[in-house]
């Protein structure tokens, strides 16, 4: 439980501190505010229907299924050469996080 809600809390910190980086690098700063709100309203709403999620896979299963498409899609997300395409490809990511808090 404390490795999930650290790597949710890591993941926010980084996320926030890593835009303006990204922004200046790719481009895209009129997504950024879109960004953000979606990667909150993902992570609330997923971290809240979590119980659900590990209750029908258990809760290793429910752990390992949100580890697995969080790494693949960070890993996708970092090669993305524009913040639209980082955007997309960080969707599955951002509830994934929610869900190991």
């Amino acid at each position: 439980l404390c490795l999930g809600v650290s790597l949710y809390t890591v993941n926010g910190y980084i996320f926030t501190t890593a835009v303006p980086t990204v922004v200046a690098d790719i481009g895209g700063l009129a997504l950024v505010s879109w960004a953000t709100t979606v990667y909150i309203v993902a992570s609330l709403v997923s971290a809240a229907s979590a119980a659900p999620l590990k209750a029908n896979l258990g809760v290793r299963r429910g752990y390992v299924w949100a580890a697995a498409v969080f790494i693949a899609g960070s890993l996708i997300c970092a090669l993305a050469p524009s913040m639209l395409i980082s955007m997309s490809t960080s969707l599955p990511v951002w509830p994934a996080s929610g869900v190991t808090a």
